[in-house]
């Protein structure tokens, strides 16, 4: 049977559809209800979490589905599904049941985003880093009081700026 009550502003994470969630922490859902009925409150609901629309289309979570779960809340529901992969994007929608027995219909679709992983390994690169002046014979030596010509650079002084010739 189906109510008059709806889950609304579903969130991951205290955010609206996150595109930067680390997959290596389980992230939290909420939600609200809308009812057109006063004093509706929830008595159980069941989260669906999928790898794509399609999947989550057919009622199925293929990362994560609850099952129907026995409990009034709707804040921070943390994720108890499969790991979640890096760089990976993910959808789900919530069903709730009033305390009349009455379900919801599914809430709107909702997605968020895994990040990069929090790993050396998955990072590549080289640091960019200051290469000093290379020491060059027969240099010209520019100093702050004029041009002088050296044939050695001026460590001692910052001031000095050595160029090649």
């Amino acid at each position: 049977m189906t109510g008059s009550a709806t889950p609304v502003h579903l969130l991951t994470e205290y955010e609206r559809e996150p595109k930067n969630i680390n997959p290596a922490v389980a992230p939290r859902f909420s939600w609200q209800i809308q009812s057109t009925e006063q004093a509706t409150t929830q008595c159980a609901y069941r989260i669906l979490v999928a790898s794509s629309s399609s999947v989550l289309s057919r009622n199925t979570g293929d990362v994560w589905d609850t099952g129907k779960v026995r409990s009034n809340r709707t804040t921070a529901i943390v994720y108890n599904g499969s790991p979640l992969e890096p760089e990976t994007a993910y959808v789900w929608k919530v069903q709730i049941w009033t305390e009349k027995g009455a379900s919801s219909a599914w809430s709107a679709v909702h997605s968020f985003t895994t990040a990069l992983a929090n790993s050396d390994s998955a990072w590549e690169g080289r640091w960019i880093t200051y290469d000093p002046i290379p020491r060059v014979k027969n240099a010209v030596t520019v100093h702050s009081s004029g041009l002088n010509s050296l044939l050695k650079t001026n460590r001692s002084n910052p001031l000095v700026h050595t160029y090649p010739r």
